[in-house]
């Protein structure tokens, strides 16, 4: 503050002029330090909060012992927790929670479906194997069906051998 005498004094005229520059950018910064604390008040009041600020330690408004916060003003504005929406909190944890899901969730879904696909490449295989199973099917059951009637020749020609040969008549004879 300026001091009236000093500035009628005429020697100190530079200093005062230094002075009411300092005493007019601490006005300035009171100023915005006040605004900022009466947007808090008012934003908490319309939260239904009650208010005890101080500014450069005097009591601004009156506080409700319910829900007391305490908002302390000085040259600089503090940035808090209360500057933060809480709703941006929310958000901000719903957000990391999502890309830690994508992050490990990702690497899973495909290995589940690469070993999907390896489950279901099994069913062609198996039904590639079933048509030379069938064709050695039929022909064992050809080869079965030729051998029976080989032993059915072989009997044939055992039961001629062992049977007895009929004796030749003589051909002479057998004119007359």
């Amino acid at each position: 503050m300026i001091v009236p005498e000093q500035a009628a004094t005429p020697t100190s005229e530079s200093q005062t002029s230094s002075d009411l520059s300092r005493a007019n950018r601490q006005a300035i910064v009171d100023a915005d330090n006040l605004e900022i604390a009466a947007k808090r008040v008012s934003q908490d009041a319309a939260r239904g909060v009650a208010q005890k600020a101080f500014v450069d330690g005097e009591q601004i408004g009156t506080p409700t012992p319910a829900h007391e916060t305490v908002v302390t003003v000085s040259g600089v504005p503090s940035v808090g927790r209360n500057d933060i929406p809480e709703r941006m909190y929310g958000l901000s944890i719903a957000f990391l929670v999502t890309c830690a899901v994508v992050a490990i969730g990702v690497p899973i879904a495909r290995a589940l479906a690469r070993r999907m696909d390896r489950g279901s490449s099994t069913t062609p295989d198996s039904a590639r194997s079933v048509d030379p199973l069938r064709r050695m099917e039929q022909t064992m059951e050809a080869m079965a069906l030729e051998i029976e009637r080989l032993s059915g020749e072989q009997r044939f020609v055992q039961e001629l051998l062992a049977s007895p040969v009929p004796e030749r008549v003589p051909a002479a004879a057998a004119r007359d």
